[in-house]
C-alpha cells in the first residue's frame, strides 16, 4: 500500500478539526497498482504556538 497526501485544510464548520485529503494505492505482489481510493480524514488540529492538539478529542462522549 502506498499513502499519498493531497491536501490539509481547517475544517470550515469546526475549526477545531481539520480534514486531510488522502489517495492510497492498493498494490499486488508485483508491485502494479490493483486499486486506488480517495478520502478525507477528518484530524485535531494542533495549536500553532505549542505543537500541541487544540483539544482533547479523547474525553469527547459518544452520541
Amino acid at each position: 500500500m502506498e499513502s499519498k497526501v493531497l491536501e490539509v485544510r481547517q475544517s470550515k464548520s469546526r475549526p477545531e478539526q481539520g480534514l486531510v485529503k488522502v489517495r492510497r494505492n492498493s498494490l499486488n505482489q508485483d508491485g502494479g497498482v490493483v486499486q486506488i481510493s480517495v478520502g478525507n480524514v477528518v484530524v485535531p488540529r494542533r495549536s500553532a504556538s505549542s505543537g500541541e492538539p487544540q483539544h482533547d478529542i479523547s474525553q469527547r462522549s459518544e452520541a
